[in-house]
């Protein structure tokens, strides 16, 4: 018997169905929810911050703002900002980064939040759920990207380096 054909994991998937639905309705909860979850987001991307400067370049910088909603990557002496990421928290129920470098380019991700049960919540991108540190891990990795891809693209030739 495959999972489509259980009845206890139809039942599952029905009470998720309905938790999500309830969730979706209910815009009190959402932003109450969305608080909670975003102040977890925020206390793992100071956590996952802190590890980073340790293994950059000496001429690279990491700061973030007192909100921690704006992340500079920045080079050099005078410090000259590579990529800039700003977190947008104030839509319950979703998060959103945009990074920006260079004069007009920019990338755009979204994170949404879902209910998987009474009292479960998760992050969903792509179909994907992750749980809230991996949200931090994956701003911050993205940023990196970024910062690379700008690095990258001056050097000629650069064998076996890179984020893949």
């Amino acid at each position: 018997m495959g999972k489509s054909d259980d009845p206890v994991e139809a039942a599952r998937v029905l009470a998720i169905s309905t938790w999500r639905r309830d969730f979706e309705r209910d815009p009190d909860l959402r932003r109450q929810v969305h608080d909670q979850e975003v102040g977890k987001f925020l206390a793992s991307l100071k956590e996952e911050f802190g590890r980073i400067p340790a293994n950059l370049h000496d001429e690279h910088a990491l700061s973030a703002s007192d909100d921690w909603k704006t992340l500079v990557l920045t080079e050099g002496q005078p410090q000259a900002e590579l990529v800039r990421c700003l977190i947008d928290t104030s839509n319950p129920g979703f998060l959103y980064f945009q990074y920006r470098w260079g004069l007009e380019e920019e990338s755009k991700e979204e994170v949404r939040l879902a209910r998987q049960g009474k009292d479960a919540y998760a992050w969903y991108q792509g179909g994907t759920a992750l749980h809230f540190s991996a949200v931090a891990r994956l701003c911050l990795v993205q940023l990196c990207k970024h910062a690379n891809s700008i690095i990258a693209a001056e050097v000629s030739f650069n064998p076996g380096v890179g984020i893949e």
